[in-house]
């Protein structure tokens, strides 16, 4: 009777076990098709992680990063310009210099856009050596300072340099007349002027020359 009884235990246990080999074994393997599926492409999941990134420093109190910050004046200009605002920003003025590009003529730019009046003036010799007296006023400063120290108070009058240029060694560049012959050019705090194409260019700030 014992050993019918184990007999009968052996049986069960078997095929308790058959079947859970039998359930396993059932189960149909997912298809490549079927994984495929599950596949996010490389571009979609680097939006989502920068939708992610961008959500959680919102809720951090941070400022999302701006896409266009990277961007040259010219680019953001021709990003947001209308067809009017675009076909003009394709035929900015170049002075009949071959060198100088377009991301260059920043005044250009600003009008075009509404940025800065169209009749914003010129900056006047006077007006240029009555701010550098200003500026030397100040005593001897530190020449980044003093590079965007003119430069805010020369845009005041003129609105923004006609030219900005420079990797590097920065330029900016205010045109003292219609004919663009006479400039002043500050680059990185040293203050160039020209009176004419035919006259020397000389120094306005600082008093003594960097050699």
């Amino acid at each position: 009777m014992k050993r019918s009884i184990i007999i009968i235990a052996v049986c069960i246990a078997a095929l308790f076990a058959a079947g859970i080999v039998f359930a396993v074994s059932s189960e149909k393997p997912a298809s490549k098709q079927e994984v495929n599926a599950t596949f996010i492409p490389a571009e979609e999941a680097e939006e989502w992680l920068a939708a992610q990134e961008a959500q959680k420093e919102a809720l951090m109190g941070k400022p999302a990063p701006d896409p266009e910050e990277y961007l040259t004046l010219y680019e953001r200009a021709l990003l947001h310009a209308n067809a009017e605002q675009k076909a003009k920003l394709e035929n900015l003025d170049t002075f009949g210099d071959e060198d100088v590009r377009p991301e260059e003529l920043t005044k250009q730019i600003m009008i075009i856009m509404g940025m800065i009046p169209a009749d914003a003036p010129r900056i006047t010799i006077e007006q240029a050596e009555a701010i550098l007296e200003s500026v030397k006023a100040q005593g001897k400063l530190n020449m980044d300072y003093a590079d965007d120290l003119i430069a805010e108070e020369f845009n005041k009058i003129a609105g923004a340099p006609d030219i900005e240029c420079g990797s590097g060694l920065s330029h900016r560049v205010w045109f003292l007349d219609e004919e663009h012959t006479a400039w002043i050019d500050d680059c990185m705090g040293i203050v160039y002027y020209k009176a004419s194409p035919e006259s020397e260019t000389v120094i306005l700030y600082p008093d003594i020359p960097i050699g």
